[in-house]
């Protein structure tokens, strides 16, 4: 691993490049076990104080915030042009390459930066909120200060070092949870969720630059950068779209209803999201870099596909069995009664959820083959897929939009299996199989809780939840005594022991 600082040698004289370990699939496992096990505790910080902002921030001040993040979403999918997956894709990197993307990164993250603020009039005119005049170019900041990290930790990603990038993010989401929270305390409405997002990118910024040794150097002479702005270029573009695809009925909700039914929405959405946020998401940079390492041996690389499909899956499908099951109790009872018509989208998003695994999965394949074409052909049909679903159920209200869009979703992820071709580790038999025992598992589960839900009806959600959640540890129990396979399977992700 070099982490040392540029030496004075010329460097046309003798090129620096790293010389990384391909890493193992035992290895691979572990780290995936090591990340997983970290969003455990993110997700409880995230869940604390999703719970207390929820009691202090109301609907219209969350669709508000919505708002902005539509379009500060946008603009977050080309914070790094790809370059990020491009430093993690590419075999070696000499010191000329490294000090080339710190740099592009952080002009791109300026140029951001100042897109943010220049969008903030037409965009409060367009939504008719003049606070986003203010909102949206304090949100901005973000993209200077990532473009100082951007590149110091997808190098921190590339060598494996996950236990170091989970400690900084972990620190930086309890801060900015905590100065969220303040925020809230005092008043500050939307500006408290406009503060978590400041504070979480400023403190990350601190963490990674303490940890990562390596520090740039000038932009290198005649150093050709469009090679890189060309692999980043399609990068962003597959990232687009499915920004596209995760983001379009909040920004036609907004549109169309206002901010008190986007901010109803967007709460009940972020529930069904937080797989993505702290599962999915988090596993992508160890997925592309294991595939594209394990790409000389095959039969490794689809262990590994499949491995992490059914790790997904055992998180995913069960998660949206429960939010189909007891929306109303999760909602009315962690954030709140003025939270409880959510719970009709919070249902609605659970078959998108559900296959989620698939979706990514696959795209993470595509990115470690670089296979550009395949990848833009899947993620533009989601996002057509979602953004049609939209407009059809438009008149319909809230719900029936979710409903809609999780529909389109869980399509989209099914179709997406067609664009594997024979030449990839996996096959869409690995997907079948990979999937069919957790799906098996969350359909028990989820006809449990409505039968419990059913029978407790006359009882307040507090007690239903409960109910709901003594059902649930019962079909743990339940699944790891009497069920070879699925057990077999969950001692595979926790003890690391290969079938």
């Amino acid at each position: 691993m070099d982490t040392s600082k540029s030496q004075s040698i010329p460097k046309q004289n003798m090129p620096q490049t790293d010389a990384r370990p391909d890493p193992s699939l035992k290895a691979a496992a572990r780290s995936g076990r090591l990340i997983l096990g970290t969003q455990v505790l993110r997700l409880a910080v995230r869940v604390g104080g999703t719970v207390t902002l929820a009691r202090l921030v109301g609907p219209t001040d969350y669709g508000i915030f919505g708002m902005a993040g539509t379009i500060y979403g946008l603009v977050y999918v080309f914070q790094d042009f790809g370059l990020a997956t491009v430093t993690l894709r590419k075999p070696h990197l000499t010191e000329d390459d490294r000090n080339a993307l710190f740099w592009m990164n952080l002009i791109l993250g300026a140029a951001l930066a100042v897109t943010v603020a220049a969008s903030s009039i037409p965009v409060a005119a367009f939504f008719h909120e003049p606070v986003l005049r203010l909102l949206m170019p304090f949100m901005g900041t973000t993209f200077l200060v990532n473009g100082l990290h951007a590149q110091l930790r997808a190098q921190l990603a590339r060598d494996h070092r996950f236990a170091d990038l989970n400690r900084v993010e972990i620190g930086a989401f309890s801060a900015s949870t905590a100065a969220a929270i303040l925020v809230a305390w005092l008043g500050g409405g939307a500006w408290a969720l406009a503060t978590m997002v400041v504070v979480a990118e400023m403190a990350i910024a601190v963490g990674i630059w303490r940890e990562q040794r390596w520090r740039p150097g000038p932009w290198p002479t005649d150093f050709q950068a469009w090679a890189l702005l060309g692999s980043g270029a399609s990068l962003s573009a597959n990232d687009g779209l499915r920004y596209v695809q995760r983001n379009t009925d909040l920004f036609l909700i907004g549109k169309w209803l206002g901010a008190g039914p986007l901010g109803i929405y967007g709460r009940a959405a972020q529930f069904a999201s937080l797989p993505v946020i702290y599962v999915a998401d988090p596993l992508a940079s160890l997925a592309i870099s294991t595939l594209r390492h394990l790409a000389p041996s095959p039969a490794e690389a689809r262990i590994f596909w499949r491995r992490i499909v059914n790790a997904l899956a055992w998180i995913t499908m069960p998660a949206a069995a429960v939010f189909a099951s007891v929306p109303r109790e999760l909602l009315g009872v962690l954030l709140g009664g003025r939270w409880t018509p959510g719970a009709g989208v919070l249902r609605g998003l659970a078959p998108g959820l559900a296959l989620l695994p698939l979706q990514m999965a696959c795209a993470w394949m595509f990115l470690a083959a670089g296979t550009r074409r395949r990848l833009l052909a899947s993620s533009g049909l989601n996002a057509a897929l979602v953004v049609a679903a939209c407009f059809l159920l438009r008149n319909l209200g809230i719900s029936a939009i979710a409903m809609g869009v999780g529909l389109a979703s869980a399509a989209g992820a099914l179709a997406g299996v067609a664009f594997i071709c024979p030449a990839d580790p996996a096959t869409p038999s690995d997907a079948a199989s990979a999937l069919a025992r957790p799906l098996g598992g969350a359909v028990v589960l989820g006809a449990a809780l409505l039968a419990v839900v059913h029978a407790c009806g006359v009882l307040g959600p507090v007690p239903r939840l409960c109910a709901g959640i003594a059902v649930g540890c019962a079909w743990m129990s339940v699944v790891w005594l009497i069920w070879p396979g699925a057990r077999a399977e969950w001692r595979e992700h926790l003890l690391l022991r290969g079938r």
